[in-house]
């Protein structure tokens, strides 16, 4: 059997996403599956279907490319594609159960018990395109978020794909060291850190840790218990905007690990991590380094496993004390990269805190995982720090632009009326990659601090190629959560998708260009090949009519009849994951350039009319069809 192995599809297994789906079965009975430990591809090479899902199919059943010339639109399959399925599925001992695909994939029932690969072996000799077995499709999970759809973001850093793997765990815990946390959202409810060596409201430092009834956290600029933001309405730093902080930790936190599939809001990186709230702003103005190295502290000494530091200011080295104390205790810093649009260089004079309080032997520690701001286009937002050190005090970069998610609530306060909002800044580019340290640390609990920076470093996608003036400067890229938990990825789509009569040229072509993929050249640097579909009227199979290398931006279609309908995709591969353009609007070839110029027309005077006419002539003149 395992000299057959080699003889299967040249198209790997996961190739059957789009045609499995497209499978239904008459009969309501559960049919048999079996697992399958790879299936071997002609090149010998093996396919699996995912890092989390086995490779399982249907037991007693085959897919089977019929090699056949052209289409075969409308419901029913032409009689040559019936019979070359016939005897295609007879060489197995098997029957035909259908035709699909406009009659160029049979699916073929093969008797009880017959050897999957055997039978392949036997149907693949027989002459057909290709076999393969019907796979299980898993899809990527979504969570039931009422606002997700407004989380731009996650399938930017491709957290559905993450979920597949796992969501996270409430044994991870993130200190959320900002402007406090609104505790009672409905999107933190249980998710909220409680302290364990305290009795809640009896007025005894029970753990004693020096602080009264911090069950919850603390709120280190007011010094009290309550974690929860104060708004008052009151411009208190006379800036002309009050409580202008009051939400910021609210969001960074929801950002970072709101609970996902609750049918409720929106959803963190992981749905489950736990957060601890410390606030060291006020609601609005600003605080001091001490105050914010005692939240450190305390985060430290109370165990949190992620301290996300959504702050910035000028260099202080008295930063640098606490973070080392976090780091070497096993805890991950994950810090903003800085909002001055500046770049960060081997000079100290550059260097902002506490994205560059990154160990104690500067150009080789990396104790702060520093993160860089991008607009929704995956290019470097304008207000963004960028990085051209020796030391990579900015590791990697993650969305920042307009983010949606948790607001502090409070409908009696004017201007809290609203559970959700947005905002901008590196401060909510640093959550996301706390959340993904969280899910990290849920699936490897052992990790140290270098290990989650080293998965997360390692996974990221290359986006040079959409920030040509800053290649280099932004770490190791954008964030990938699905790569980095070990989910294999298809290539980004290409952006940009645009079809159109080609002008001047009677009709003959139709014009398809594109912004290439984030992965050809960049990104995973995944990409193999672009692959241009086609349908011909409103409805039927989309067919491959061209087959495109890396770089590629544009493709002409001539095999076009002028005033038919065509649509068309355009699909991203690695060889083995695909992903597709929408389908583009309805393009109709047309005559549309100037018709040839006459070139023997003659001028005679008309007689006998005493000069009153002249006649123009150009008889010989073939006019256009249309």
């Amino acid at each position: 059997m395992t000299g057959n192995r080699r003889l299967f599809s040249t198209f790997p297994a996961l190739a059957l996403l789009a045609m499995a789906l497209c499978v239904s079965h008459s009969s309501a009975a559960p049919r048999r599956t079996v697992e399958l430990s790879h299936w071997a591809l002609s090149n010998g090479g093996v396919s699996i279907s995912s890092a989390r899902y086995p490779l399982v199919a249907v037991a007693d059943r085959l897919l089977v490319g019929l090699p056949l010339g052209g289409s075969f639109p409308g419901a029913r399959a032409t009689q040559q594609a019936h019979t070359e399925s016939v005897r295609l599925a007879s060489a197995a001992g098997g029957r035909v159960a259908k035709l699909l695909a406009g009659g160029q994939l049979a699916v073929v029932e093969l008797p009880a018990g017959r050897d999957l690969y055997a039978a392949a072996a036997d149907i693949l000799f027989a002459g057909a395109k290709f076999v393969e077995p019907d796979l299980a499709v898993y899809p990527a999970r979504i969570p039931d978020d009422a606002r997700y759809a407004d989380q731009f973001h996650h399938p930017i850093i491709n957290s559905p794909a993450a979920w597949d793997v796992a969501t996270g765990s409430t044994s991870v815990v993130i200190a959320i060291i900002d402007s406090g946390v609104d505790t009672d959202h409905p999107d933190f409810v249980g998710h909220i850190w409680v302290n364990p060596g305290e009795i809640p409201y009896n007025g005894t430092d029970d753990d004693g840790n020096g602080l009264i009834d911090d069950w919850r956290g603390w709120d280190f600029f007011n010094d009290n218990n309550d974690p929860n933001p104060t708004p008052d309405g009151i411009d208190n730093n006379h800036d002309g905007t009050p409580d202008e902080q009051v939400s910021h930790g609210t969001l960074v936190a929801g950002l970072a690990a709101a609970i996902g599939n609750n049918s409720f809001g929106t959803a963190g990186v992981p749905w489950n991590a736990t957060i601890m709230p410390l606030q060291v702003f006020p609601d609005d103005g600003t605080t001091f380094v001490s105050i914010v190295v005692e939240a450190i502290d305390y985060a430290v000494d109370e165990g949190a496993d992620i301290i996300n530091l959504s702050i910035g200011c000028s260099y202080e080295e008295s930063f640098s004390p606490a973070i080392n104390r976090a780091y070497e205790a096993g805890i991950c810093v994950i810090s903003a990269g800085g909002n001055n649009g500046k770049e960060l260089t081997d000079s100290q004079s550059t260097w902002t805190s506490p994205v560059c309080n990154d160990g104690p032997n500067v150009f080789v520690d990396n104790y702060v995982l520093g993160v860089g701001g991008l607009d929704k286009h995956s290019v470097l937002a304008w207000y963004s720090n960028f990085d051209t050190s020796s030391a990579s005090f900015i590791d990697v970069c993650a969305p920042g632009t307009a983010l949606f998610g948790p607001n502090y609530y409070d409908p009696s306060v004017p201007g809290f009326g609203d559970y959700f909002g947005t905002n901008t800044g590196t401060s909510f580019s640093a959550p996301l990659v706390s959340g993904l340290a969280a899910l990290v640390l849920a699936q490897n609990p052992g990790f140290s601090p270098a290990q989650v920076y080293e998965e997360i470093r390692n996974n990221c996608d290359n986006i040079d190629a959409l920030n040509p003036g800053y290649v280099g400067a932004l770490g190791m890229g954008r964030i990938n959560c699905g790569r980095t938990l070990g989910e294999p990825s298809p290539p980004a789509p290409v952006t940009n998708f645009q079809a159109f009569d080609t002008p001047n040229d009677n009709g003959g072509s139709v014009t398809l260009t594109w912004t290439k993929s984030a992965d050809d050249g960049g990104g995973s640097g995944s990409l193999t090949a672009y692959h241009i579909l086609r349908r011909r009227g409103s409805t039927g199979a989309f067919q491959q009519i061209a087959q495109l290398a890396p770089g590629t931006e544009n493709y002409a279609d001539t095999d076009v009849v002028d005033g038919n309908t065509y649509y068309y995709k355009v699909r991203s591969t690695d060889g083995t994951l695909n992903s597709e353009t929408d389908i583009s609007a309805g393009v109709v070839p047309s005559n549309d350039s100037a018709p040839a110029p006459v070139d023997d027309l003659s001028a005679l005077d008309r007689a006998p009319d005493d000069g009153g006419a002249i006649t123009l002539d150009w008889q010989n003149y073939s006019p256009p069809a249309d």
